[in-house]
């Protein structure tokens, strides 16, 4: 039994030494947890448009889905522009 315990308290000193080597710097770990991040999946459900019941399951990584947030809020703001430019009428200086 005494040996048993030896070589099991042996093999987690083992083990747990290079876990308390770490060289790497505070950036480059931060950097890894960042591509991490960025490549998680994640799903979420949307509301299907004309429907009060159906939703659509969208399953994207944590990038496309910055991505995707982006492009809503772009699209969003370019109707607001296009809304309050001269009240309907061309934006366009000449026109």
């Amino acid at each position: 039994m005494k040996a048993y315990v030896i070589a099991v308290s042996i093999g987690i000193a083992t083990v747990s030494v290079p876990l308390f080597a770490q060289s790497d710097s505070e950036d480059t770990v931060s950097e890894e947890r960042e591509i991490s991040r960025a490549d998680t999946m994640r799903c979420s459900r949307i509301w299907v448009t004309g429907s009060r019941v159906r939703r659509t399951r969208v399953c994207m990584t944590n990038a496309q889905w910055d991505d995707y947030t982006d492009g809503t809020r772009r699209d969003a703001a370019g109707l607001l522009d296009r809304a309050t430019t001269s009240a309907g009428q061309a934006a366009c200086p000449t026109c």
